[in-house]
């Protein structure tokens, strides 16, 4: 079966234009643009940003998208990362989790109230090691030397992570999900940034967003944090999809989230229960991108 595709290209030429020029009209790359006119759809970010893009390329040549749809279908490679299965909570279960650590351990007073008999045997055991020490220095007139001992026990204490290494990696790797490199964390929540909750993006080249809509509802998404330039804003109606891209940082406001189906890289972000306007923030990890070209230069 020839690509479909292919009809895409004759159009674009038959009308004079170049990639670059549809790349301004639909705000597409043109890397992805070549990469559907030659069938190259593993070079696509993901499955329903592929399908978004063909569409708008289609509609803007005048050519009908569905047989390139279909064919797309039928050979793509592309996996999906299965980002159903991978939602982050939502905010009220954060809430919860929250409140279930406030309750916290119960203290030391509290189980020695609980159990006298308890505190009793180990009052008698720290009595009696006081003792034998009391009784070791007034008989034998010496007292343990630091020297060498000291320093190999010292030495054999564990070294424990700070509490906020161990956090800070549970966190990651309870949001990272299956059968993909690509992570998302939560790292800021609206109640304690004024630019809404922000995520950071592990292992990935560029941040791709789309949204679809159950509803009509207004969006606006800036490109380069929340005061960069606006790449979109408007109404998006029930059942369309608009995506996004940008290679480091987008800054999206919706005025209902609960009315909108936000995957970022494959992610689906929940956002059910925020019934009223929301601004999120999704840029990547430098950190993480930083290392791994230092892990490229290496081993090249």
């Amino acid at each position: 079966m020839s690509n479909p595709a292919e009809e895409l290209r004759r159009a674009r030429e038959a009308a004079g234009l170049s990639l670059e020029d549809v790349e301004r009209k639909i705000r597409v790359q043109s890397r992805y643009l070549k990469a559907i006119e030659e069938g190259d759809y593993s070079a696509l970010p993901g499955h329903s940003y592929a399908r978004a893009i063909i569409r708008a390329y289609a509609q803007c040549l005048g050519v009908s998208p569905d047989p390139i749809l279909r064919y797309f279908e039928e050979k793509s490679q592309i996996i999906t990362a299965g980002a159903s299965k991978r939602s982050l909570p939502s905010r009220k279960e954060r809430h919860a989790r929250k409140e279930r650590a406030k309750v916290g351990k119960p203290s030391l007073l509290k189980v020695i109230s609980s159990k006298p008999l308890l505190f009793g045997v180990i009052l008698l055991i720290l009595l009696s090691g006081a003792l034998s020490t009391l009784y070791f220095f007034v008989f034998s007139g010496s007292a343990p030397e630091g020297g060498e001992s000291a320093s190999a026990e010292a030495s054999q204490e564990p070294e424990e992570a700070s509490p906020s290494e161990e956090s800070g990696s549970s966190r990651a790797a309870s949001m990272s999900g299956e059968g993909s490199d690509v992570s998302l964390r939560l790292v800021k929540t609206s109640e304690s940034n004024k630019h809404g909750d922000e995520y950071v993006i592990g292992n990935a080249d560029e941040v791709v967003i789309t949204i679809k809509a159950s509803s009509e509802s207004w969006f606006r998404a800036r490109g380069g944090g929340p005061t960069g330039s606006v790449m979109k804003d408007g109404y998006i109606q029930a059942g369309q999809t608009e995506t996004f891209t940008h290679s480091e940082w987008i800054s999206l406001h919706l005025g209902k989230p609960d009315k909108i189906e936000l995957k970022v890289n494959g992610y689906l972000v929940d956002t059910k229960e925020q019934k009223e306007a929301q601004t999120y923030q999704f840029r990547l990890d430098k950190k993480a991108g930083e290392k791994k070209d230092e892990d490229k230069q290496k081993t090249t």
